[in-house]
């Protein structure tokens, strides 16, 4: 123990060597807080001006902070893009901001994405060519019925509801906004009904039937412990998102990323549903595969089932050189309901809102399809067939959406593809590229000066190349079947003549009625009757 005389006798020779210390920590500080500040200066103001990108046109940067990301986040999207696509992107590529006043660039001309999806795909694997059998036209004709199947449930459904006169409170903001409607009306054969939700419900079962022989029975309004694990996984926030709110999502992204155990113990409802969705996708995907096996094993390679689980656990077996492991098959039952239900779903939304917005492609598309099927009927077949329904011109056009530069790019500069803009690129579809306007592809002009790049008529809405959604043609003849069936059954309007809507990036891009939006949230209200038989 240190006497307080001898703690006397020490200072005179311990102060100076603290002060040195303390000293030397707070030069350390500063010259941290220097070299922060001047890495920050030059990241913000000085780097632009030596940037080898420089001369690339794009928009001026909004902010030091969040450089363009403000209008990309705060607006309808892609709407951003395809303006600056028009106003900068007649060299190929436009350069805009990111955070801290990081280049993105992102490409408009057809030859640089070719280059970039097709020609020079990045170096990643390819997936695995044991999923290739399960989308063959053998397979998706196999699944047709089922398509099928719960477009004649989903048609009975909005049938019993006209029959009944029952109008969807859901679809108005306010009762006094359903009681003007019910006023107004003149026609007693027509309701209303908030169709985003019963798209939702009919490619649910669907994806469910058909991807791995599970019935969620969503169309007769059950629930099950799979099903509202999807739900919980897939809702969001009707709120306005903000920037500063995303610039926290990223920390967090990245910190989550570097240290996957954090995700248990953030405290955000959000993170913890999807969580808990992960956990029971996992349990219930592992009963259904141990099931499939067993099926699979009864069966034999040639019986069984026709939904693609079952044909992945057929192709599993044929192939030894080419597996998948149980946990690679649960992860593709997961990926199936991710990718091929909520896209499915609103893609279908939006077309019917676009043809109730355009009664004259409605009408024309009925004609088509009720010619179609008088001709199935008259060669004794009571439905169409999925060849059928891929060469009914007019269907497929409805269903679609709608020089060489070199640059110097660094490793590691982001490059950003739009769905959006390449969609809408007039040397593409011409000048009335932003109307909905189907006919364009039957007329043989669309690419006629400009090729465009995607799997599938010449929009990206599926990307292209080895990376290209391998599920694109399952997708498209499920919507097929489902427009087929309700557009010879119903006539759509819109609730209200020029009801206007909003698209908001939720996981997928939904819509939300204007100056309804936090009464009514995530919906699609349209008038249904049905469509008269004499057309």
């Amino acid at each position: 123990m240190i006497r307080s005389g001898a703690v006397g006798a020490l200072a005179p020779r311990l102060g100076p060597e603290l002060g040195r210390r303390r000293g030397g920590q707070e030069a350390e500080q500063t010259s941290y807080s220097v070299a922060f500040v001047a890495w920050l200066f030059y990241k913000l103001v000085l780097g632009p001006h030596f940037s080898p990108l420089r001369d690339i046109p794009g928009p001026p940067s909004a902010s030091l902070l969040y450089g363009n990301l403000e209008r990309i986040i705060l607006e309808e999207p892609g709407v951003p893009h395809r303006e600056w696509q028009r106003k900068y992107g007649q060299g190929g590529v436009v350069r805009y901001r990111g955070f801290f006043g990081e280049d993105r660039l992102f490409f408009t001309d057809q030859a640089a994405l070719n280059h970039i999806l097709l020609s020079h795909a990045y170096e990643m694997p390819k997936p695995s060519e044991i999923m290739t059998p399960a989308f063959s036209p053998s397979a998706l004709r196999d699944l047709t019925p089922s398509f099928f199947e719960m477009s004649y449930k989903l048609r009975d459904a909005w049938s019993d509801l006209i029959a009944t006169d029952k109008i969807d409170e859901k679809a108005f903001s306010s009762p006094e906004k359903l009681r003007a409607y019910k006023e107004a009306r003149t026609d007693g054969g027509q309701i209303v009904i908030e169709v985003m939700t019963w798209m939702s419900r009919i490619t649910l079962d669907i994806i469910g039937l058909a991807g791995f022989g599970y019935e969620f029975n969503a169309l007769d309004g059950q629930k099950n412990v799979l099903g509202d694990a999807f739900s919980g996984m897939m809702s969001s926030s009707v709120s306005t998102p903000s920037v500063s709110g995303l610039v926290i999502q990223r920390f967090l992204g990245q910190i989550i990323t570097a240290f996957p155990f954090i995700l248990n113990y953030v405290p955000n409802e959000r993170i913890k549903a999807v969580r808990v969705g992960f956990a029971t996708i996992d349990t219930e995907s592992r009963k259904i595969v141990e099931q499939k096996k067993k099926d699979v094993a009864a069966a034999g390679l040639t019986g069984g089932g026709k939904d693609l689980i079952t044909l992945l656990l057929k192709a599993n077996g044929a192939d030894a050189k080419d597996q998948m492991s149980d946990a690679e098959l649960q992860g593709q039952m997961t990926t199936f309901l991710l990718a091929g239900h909520e896209t499915t779903s609103t893609s279908l939304t939006w077309t019917l809102w676009k043809l109730a917005c355009h009664p004259e492609v409605q009408t024309k598309l009925r004609a088509e399809l009720r010619a179609a099927r008088q001709k199935a009927k008259e060669q004794g077949r009571e439905e169409l067939g999925s060849d059928e329904l891929s060469s009914l011109e007019y269907l497929d056009a409805v269903c679609v959406r709608p020089t060489e530069h070199c640059i110097s790019v660094r490793a590691g500069q982001p490059l950003f593809i739009s769905i959006s803009a390449p969609n809408f690129n007039k040397a593409v579809f011409g000048e009335d590229a932003d109307l909905f306007r189907p006919e364009r592809w039957i007329e043989g002009k669309v690419g006629e000066k400009t090729q465009g790049v995607g799997v599938y008529s010449q929009i990206l809405s599926f990307l292209a190349g080895p990376r290209a959604c391998i599920g694109y043609k399952f997708s498209l003849l499920e919507m097929k079947a489902i427009l087929s069936v309700l557009v010879d059954e119903f006539e759509f309007a819109e609730r209200e003549p020029g009801l206007a809507f909003t698209r908001r990036s939720a996981i997928v891009t939904r819509p939300l009625v204007v100056g309804e939006e936090k009464s009514i949230g995530y919906a699609m209200p349209l008038r249904v009757k049905l469509a008269k038989r004499d057309e």
